[in-house]
């Protein structure tokens, strides 16, 4: 599912699929145009999921999952996220492969 027709399925019950993949801020189904979609409440695969193939059903919201960067006034950039990210919430799944 491209990022387009994600926007318009928000607070919509939508399945998902994708690789199963790590993030810092937690678990994320990578989809095919390389959009992370977080799933809430879990916070990495298991090693026998992780870089398979898998289809994640859930509520989609966006969410700001981290504080936003910040520019100082002599340009420092502080670490943080851009914006609003891509959530699952109570998602289920099961291995594509």
């Amino acid at each position: 599912m491209k990022e387009q027709d994600l926007t318009a399925k928000l607070n919509e019950q939508i399945k998902i699929s994708g690789s199963a993949e790590n993030a810092r801020l937690g678990a994320i189904v990578m989809t095919e145009d390389f959009t992370p979609i977080f799933l809430s409440g879990i916070n990495e695969w298991d090693n026998n999921i992780e870089g398979k193939s898998v289809v994640v059903t859930g509520v989609l919201r966006r969410k700001l999952l981290a504080p936003k960067a910040t520019v100082g006034t002599n340009g420092e950039i502080s670490h943080g996220v851009g914006g609003d990210s891509y959530v699952l919430e109570n998602p289920t799944w099961t291995d594509n492969e």
